[in-house]
């Protein structure tokens, strides 16, 4: 997995969200990447910090949630981190659209409010603002359930996976599967703390959608030429528009 992340393509800077005890970092950094964790449980903050005292400044942590910078409606409590000034902090540079990737994103995607969470990266990259302002950033995230991963990379042979999202997915980004890990690899921890198999209760179709799911998300560099980071809001509505009128024909 590590390889495919780190490819010669002239990015080794890292933004892994969600490190936790740090098993991924250490392949990272191993590989010769930078990294800057941004952990959201305080609890392994002290434990990352320890691991960046001893690597000599190749890994940065910052407490603080990926999923929350730059909200597209915060109301009167405004963010106390925004991407400006956490790439600013880090010293991440603009590189320009039609260059290559100035950084790298990796971290599971949350499966608490995903569809929200969906469109927010959506409406990101195609008006061009948070993370977005500085080039090219390729997402690399785990999702739950293998569905919504098949949904991603569908094409009109398959209708029955091939909608809305599909469409704005690809346009904005090429979709590419990594890897797929069945969650019969994974063991838990008991509460008496003994190691074990997650005990599934589904029926067998929909244990088969129980893949942890690897995409990696590049945005095209054609992705302006199409439209403006302005008036991609038609597209939205123009796009959901014609999936409502196929499903109800």
């Amino acid at each position: 997995m590590v390889p495919f992340l780190l490819k010669n393509d002239g990015c080794d800077l890292i933004l892994e969200i969600n490190p936790d005890p740090g098993i991924l970092t250490r392949a990272l950094l191993q590989r010769g990447a930078r990294v800057i964790a941004l952990e959201s449980d305080k609890a392994f903050i002290p434990h990352l910090e320890s691991l960046g005292k001893k690597l000599g400044g190749k890994l940065h942590v910052f407490h603080y949630d990926f999923f929350k910078l730059d909200p597209r409606s915060f109301g009167v409590i405004k963010p106390v981190v925004n991407s400006k000034l956490l790439f600013q902090k880090f010293g991440i540079e603009i590189l320009p659209w039609s260059k290559g990737i100035p950084l790298k994103v990796i971290g599971i995607f949350p499966t608490k409010n995903e569809k929200k969470m969906i469109w927010k990266v959506l409406h990101d990259i195609y008006s061009c603002t948070s993370i977005y302002r500085y080039g090219r950033v390729q997402l690399n995230f785990f999702f739950f359930y293998e569905l919504e991963s098949q949904r991603m990379m569908a094409n009109p042979l398959n209708p029955n996976l091939y909608y809305a999202l599909s469409v704005l997915w690809q346009v904005a980004y090429e979709v590419k599967l990594l890897h797929i890990e069945p969650w019969s690899s994974f063991d838990i921890c008991s509460q008496s703390g003994q190691r074990e198999k997650p005990q599934c209760k589904e029926s067998l179709e929909q244990q088969i959608q129980q893949n942890l799911c690897l995409i990696q998300l590049t945005p095209h560099k054609d992705l302006f030429s199409h439209f403006t980071s302005v008036n991609y809001d038609v597209f939205f509505h123009m796009t959901k528009q014609c999936f409502l009128k196929h499903h109800a024909s």
